[in-house]
């Protein structure tokens, strides 16, 4: 996103709204794919790039780098591809030496894995002897709380604090299997639907 006024031209990009637009198109963790694409498509459309190739590319590559796809895969909304590589190369520069040899380089790399193992399996035996603290009664979090990890189950539990504050149940309606419930966002302004 950088690259974007550059790409774009600085006419459009100085004059307009577009940049802060795009952003909100590409970065708004609650929209779908398909609203993401229509967005996309209406805001292009509306600036008359559509003979843009950069955005073209981009675009065509949106699975990669808008987290309205990747959003579902475990723990992908919470960190961002920059985010990971920053992660990785702090993990790796523990045991780093520019003058040492690849035998010196694997025995630190074993020993920080050793270490790390360590750490998860007293975080897991930590999350399955104890229960953390709900904030509230609510029986999905009840569950969510022998379920999930401590870390995760407080970021589940803000997020579910948060919905309870903003959300309400609208119209319910059933198929043969499934039952479904419109939940309308406050904040947001837009209704869900979900299958129960």
């Amino acid at each position: 996103m950088q690259k974007l006024p550059e790409k774009v031209g600085t006419t459009v990009t100085k004059e307009t709204d577009f940049v802060s637009r795009m952003n909100s198109i590409v970065w708004d963790s609650d929209l779908e794919s398909f609203d993401s694409e229509e967005k996309w498509s209406a805001l292009i459309k509306e600036f008359h790039l559509e003979d843009n190739g950069w955005l073209t590319y981009m675009f065509n590559k949106r699975q990669r780098w808008i987290p309205a796809y990747y959003r579902d895969i475990p723990l992908g909304c919470l960190l961002r591809i920059t985010q990971r590589s920053e992660i990785m190369n702090s993990f790796f520069k523990r045991f780093q030496n520019p003058c040492g040899t690849l035998v010196e380089f694997w025995l630190r790399f074993q020993s920080a894995m050793d270490q790390q193992r360590y750490t998860q399996k007293s975080l897991d035996r930590d999350s399955d002897l104890s229960l953390p603290v709900t904030k509230t009664m609510l029986h999905l979090k009840i569950h969510a709380s022998t379920v999930y990890t401590h870390a995760l189950f407080y970021e589940f539990q803000k997020q579910c604090v948060s919905s309870l504050n903003s959300c309400s149940a609208g119209n319910s309606s059933r198929d043969s299997t499934t039952r479904f419930l419109d939940v309308e966002d406050a904040i947001l302004h837009t209704t869900y639907t979900v299958a129960i």
